[in-house]
């Protein structure tokens, strides 16, 4: 208290004219500044950081939904769904979705969708593999068969997709996106697992 007061004093003095001051005001001034620019320092560090975090999983999250229309496309477009092979038991879950399609105005061509080991969601058209989004931990692909679902169903082939993804940056745990998508071609589940061409 005393050491603000006398700070408070000289501040006083030197409004009124007086000039000088002591070292030991001087290095009171130089804590108090620099610890206010600590605080100041780690408040704006840890915002900047927050806010790098959440652009990044924004990216992710636009990559994702980018790959999921894709994916949605690709299955209610699709002819024939090779696996997970529902011939043997319906429904039938894989990590690979594998079919043909006629998306994306190529013709009809076969594809397959899966996560690789670096966490890429990737699109696979012959031996050409794209990454369609990245920061991913699972996908997991449950294909039902026209026969196995119920006749109001309109007896077309139905697959859920579940796809795992990491949090990223400095946020940890997964977040989990599942959507069902009815392909509207699929009615016939492929005998030996061959599409018929």
């Amino acid at each position: 208290m005393n050491t603000a007061h006398r700070i408070c004093s000289r501040i006083g003095r030197l409004i009124s004219g007086e000039t000088g001051l002591g070292l030991t005001e001087l290095m009171v001034s130089l804590v108090v500044m620099t610890s206010v620019l600590a605080v100041t320092g780690a408040a704006l560090t840890n915002d900047f950081l927050a806010i790098g975090d959440v652009q990044k999983q924004s990216e992710s999250l636009d990559d994702l939904r980018i790959a999921m229309a894709q994916l949605e496309r690709d299955i209610r477009s699709a002819d024939c769904i090779l696996d997970p092979d529902a011939a043997a038991v319906s429904p039938a879950t894989s990590a690979t979705l594998d079919l043909t399609t006629y998306a994306g105005g190529n013709g009809r061509v076969s594809a397959a969708w899966a996560v690789n080991g670096a966490g890429e969601l990737t699109r696979t058209v012959g031996s050409t593999a794209r990454i369609v989004a990245t920061g991913m931990a699972s996908a997991q692909f449950t294909h039902y068969r026209p026969d196995a679902l119920a006749q109001n169903d309109a007896r077309k082939s139905r697959v859920v997709v579940t796809i795992t993804r990491n949090a990223g940056g400095r946020t940890s745990g997964q977040r989990v996106f599942t959507t069902t998508v009815t392909a509207r071609n699929a009615n016939v589940v492929p005998a030996a697992g061959v599409c018929a061409p």
